[in-house]
């Protein structure tokens, strides 16, 4: 039994080591727009936000995940996000998350500018982005709308210690040096 309960013991550990975290981002804002009745489907007029999030909005109603769903559906778009009214300062745990047209049950034009800050949580990424609206086009004329959000928080140091590998220089200009990678475990580079 002691050898039983040593092993689930040993197990618990490596997943709850290996559970991801999540990643506020707190990076430079940058700006993404989609102007009245621009080509949704266009990857220019989406905000790609990772791999499972790309937000754009058809030429009325609200915005929505194109990248799962065919359109906006009300209580659930954009599908994979929930949305809080405030700042990623203001502390996410303390933040109440709801679909985005469940947050603005009284409507969404005229309410979405005048609640300026939002944090919006990719939840299968479990990534939280500070989002500001700047524009929302109304009543069905036309779906333009723009935002505000933060970025990635740059890294900002020489060299990155990752359990027995390192890596350097961060940030990369023109090439990477990468020590001490092991053959039999996997790794991927997304960005340099």
């Amino acid at each position: 039994m002691k050898k039983k309960h040593s092993f689930l013991i040993v197990i618990l550990s490596f997943l709850l080591q290996n559970l991801p975290a999540q990643t506020l981002w707190t990076g430079p804002k940058i700006t993404f727009a989609k102007t009245d009745y621009a080509d949704w489907t266009q990857e220019a007029n989406q905000d790609r936000i990772t791999n499972n999030v790309w937000i754009t909005r058809k030429d009325s109603e609200s915005i929505y995940n194109i990248r799962t769903e065919n359109g906006f559906q009300r209580n659930i778009s954009p599908e994979d996000t929930e949305w809080a009214f405030g700042k990623i300062d203001d502390g996410v745990s303390n933040l109440t998350f709801k679909p985005f047209s469940v947050l603005l049950t009284d409507g969404i034009g005229d309410w979405i500018l005048s609640h300026p800050n939002y944090v919006l949580h990719l939840i299968t990424d479990d990534i939280y982005i500070d989002v500001s609206f700047i524009s929302w086009t109304n009543g069905g004329n036309g779906g333009g709308f723009s935002y505000e959000r933060s970025t990635p928080a740059p890294l900002g140091i020489d060299k990155i210690n990752l359990k027995h590998v390192t890596i350097f220089p961060n940030p990369v200009r023109d090439m990477i040096n990468i020590k001490e990678l092991k053959t039999n475990e996997p790794y991927k580079i997304i960005s340099l």
